[in-house]
């Protein structure tokens, strides 16, 4: 009888984090697809965001920039920066475009790999890479491996899903840290969690106005307003590593972050362009064959369920209470 509730019990458990992926096929056809296209869009960041340094080479004399380790070890062969930038971008494409027909070609796919790593250690030494490089830079990596092997493609595809998701989790887990050290130092009365980060943009974008406008009016909610939605802000990146374990969320929490982004985008004027369409191929579009169901993605998200069998259980307690009024007024 207490082995029964056990193995009740760590069922719930199960079901609460994990859903069944073995109720999903995996399509190998669609991956191709959606790697293709990773592919011709990895080409044109490639061509947009490096084309511009190799047509202006004189910003790699710049005495303040700090080298990556890529950049230097290179140095010790080629003298000149800008031939190796040159190099490395043009090989870049090269291999990138090639990519795009032999997307099977783990050889193929790994020499890309690598001449993006150096490209995006150049960026990284300038001192203000892009927020998306290095999403990008380890699915790069991560989809060199994709091969033959339908198993092990499923592997690698989960595993730059947990990759971005993980770094979603992790921010979420340093604004909790910063939040409990403001509290602590500060307490909660003036509390203004997103003061400090719209001070810094307000500094950073001096011109922009609409943001600056809409910034200036938000920092002037009431605090307790400020906290529950730094407070939502933090639960919804945590709980980001509960959707690896769940695919009818896939869809929904692609078009969330999506929409999260454009918010960013609109009010911080920080741009995540890159981040939507690799959340699009990793969440809104996979290669698994789930139908988009709002009402399941819901009931999929983590407590959900279980809030909703304690409303249904509360209901049920409700409904018992006239009734035994009823019994105890005929008694009497």
């Amino acid at each position: 009888m207490l082995i029964d509730q056990i193995k009740k019990i760590e069922r719930k458990i199960y079901t609460f984090f994990f859903s069944d992926h073995s109720s999903y096929i995996f399509s190998s056809k669609k991956l191709d697809i959606l790697l293709r296209i990773f592919y011709c869009v990895s080409l044109a960041l490639i061509i947009h965001e490096f084309s511009y340094r190799v047509s202006y080479p004189s910003w790699l004399e710049n005495n303040f920039i700090d080298w990556s380790w890529p950049v230097m070890w290179l140095l010790n062969y080629f003298e000149s920066k800008f031939i190796i930038l040159f190099t490395v971008f043009c090989l870049s494409v090269f291999f990138c475009a090639l990519s795009v027909f032999f997307i099977r070609s783990i050889w193929l796919k790994l020499a890309c790999a690598l001449s993006f790593f150096i490209l995006s250690a150049f960026d990284f030494s300038t001192g203000r890479p892009g927020h998306y490089y290095h999403c990008w830079l380890f699915v790069f990596i991560v989809f060199a491996f994709i091969g033959h092997d339908k198993k092990k493609d499923q592997f690698f595809f989960h595993l730059a899903q947990f990759w971005l998701l993980m770094t979603y989790s992790l921010s979420g887990f340093h604004k909790l840290t910063a939040l409990i050290d403001y509290i602590r130092q500060f307490g909660l009365k003036g509390l203004k969690p997103i003061e400090k980060s719209i001070a810094v943009r307000i500094y950073d974008f001096p011109n922009y106005d609409t943001g600056k406008a809409i910034l200036m009016e938000i920092s002037s909610w009431p605090s307790s307003l400020l906290l529950f939605l730094w407070a939502l802000l933090i639960w919804f990146q945590i709980s980001c590593i509960f959707v690896l374990f769940r695919p009818p969320l896939y869809r929904l929490w692609g078009l969330l972050i999506i929409f999260f982004h454009l918010v960013t985008v609109f009010f911080l004027n920080v741009m995540f362009f890159y981040n939507m369409i690799l959340t699009s191929f990793l969440f809104v579009e996979t290669p698994y064959n789930i139908d988009f169901s709002i009402k399941k993605s819901i009931l999929n998200i983590p407590g959900v369920q279980s809030l909703l069998s304690l409303i249904k259980r509360c209901h049920l307690l409700l409904k018992k209470i006239p009734a035994s009024l009823k019994d105890t007024c005929k008694k009497k």
